[in-house]
């Protein structure tokens, strides 16, 4: 048998990736025709995550203009991407924004998710907000402060190898 050459091996290795995708799908709607619409406000939706659940499903979080300032919203879906939440899902947090700079979305070993922000009531600061598997804000309705400097940005979060979430920020 002769070694594979780059060509003959690039080829193999396509036709093998095609091979082992052949039996993954993702189904939102079986009518293309009626697609979900996770947020349809007035104004923009930017900024879209995904992070799976450690319990099954995955969250999707985006920040959403309709109320007239950027809100972090997330919205819970099971392994057959279906929303287990009413409307379009949770709003976070009043943020205050005009603008928007990227956040961080993870979830933890209870399947809770877990935002991580920039807020600006009361001042410039950056918050967390744990959602439970139900939509319940588990930390109130205006999260926990993490950093109250003047200068915080690029607010990012991570589940830890013991499944809790970890959250970093330049300051």
């Amino acid at each position: 048998m002769q070694p594979l050459n780059a060509k003959t091996g690039a080829v193999v290795a396509t036709f093998a990736i095609c091979v082992a995708c052949a039996n993954a799908v993702a189904q939102f709607t079986t009518d293309p025709n009626t697609p979900d619409v996770l947020a349809a406000g007035t104004n923009d939706q930017v900024q879209s995550k995904v992070v799976n659940i450690p319990t099954g499903g995955f969250y999707m979080s985006w920040y959403d203009n309709s109320t007239g300032g950027y809100d972090p919203w997330v919205q819970r879906y099971d392994a057959n991407g279906i929303g287990l939440w009413p409307n379009k899902g949770v709003r976070v947090l009043d943020t205050n924004f005009s603008s928007t700079e990227d956040y961080g979305l993870t979830s933890d070993a209870a399947g809770n998710a877990v935002i991580v922000t920039r807020s600006d009531i009361g001042g410039l600061k950056i918050i967390a907000q744990a959602v439970s598997p139900s939509g319940v804000l588990l930390w109130g309705a205006n999260g926990v402060t993490l950093s109250a400097s003047s200068a915080v940005n690029a607010p990012k979060a991570g589940r830890a190898g013991d499944g809790s979430a970890v959250a970093g920020w330049t300051e």
